[in-house]
């Protein structure tokens, strides 16, 4: 159905590159925002980029599989959270595991204090397999539930969101 459409835009654009200060972009992508905004490099990455900052990428939480949720008994939160970080120290008071969260200009977790530690947004994304680091916990009985939202990295272009300000008219 797109064929024809996809050939036209990669001929019309052969041998064209996007430069900033003279060197070739980081030209990156993510399938769908977590918070309605991309994210700053330098909040998912080690270094800040001037041309991936956080920018609105509205409506993408109306979209099918927008949220998903990933629930982990308590005794695997525990161990995997000591395993990865001893120094955590995660006792058997529950009341001490989830502290203080602080959030990113895109609305994912910047870092949360995991009993006596701090540990990153993107460090608890690949810890417990989500698929955004935008995501709220939540424990109940034995088992920590994580509400995540969107899917992938976060910086540069939104995929999903691209879609939808093309299907509005957008250039």
């Amino acid at each position: 159905k797109y064929y024809d459409k996809i050939v036209d835009c990669v001929m019309e654009t052969k041998g064209e590159i996007i430069i900033y200060e003279g060197e070739p972009i980081t030209a990156s992508f993510h399938a769908s925002s977590g918070g309605c905004r991309t994210e700053n490099s330098g909040d998912v990455w080690s270094s800040y980029l001037p041309y991936l900052v956080s920018v609105e990428s509205p409506k993408e939480d109306k979209r099918e599989g927008y949220n998903t949720i990933v629930t982990v008994s308590c005794e695997d939160f525990k161990t995997k959270v000591n395993e990865k970080y001893p120094e955590a120290q995660l006792t058997d008071d529950r009341n001490t595991w989830i502290g203080d969260i602080s959030y990113t200009e895109g609305n994912s977790v910047n870092q949360i204090k995991i009993g006596n530690t701090y540990i990153k947004g993107t460090e608890m994304r690949s810890l417990f397999g989500l698929k955004s680091a935008c995501f709220e916990l939540s424990m109940l009985n034995d088992s920590i539930t994580f509400n995540v939202h969107g899917s992938g990295h976060g910086v540069g272009m939104s995929q999903h969101g691209a879609n939808i300000m093309a299907n509005d008219g957008k250039g």
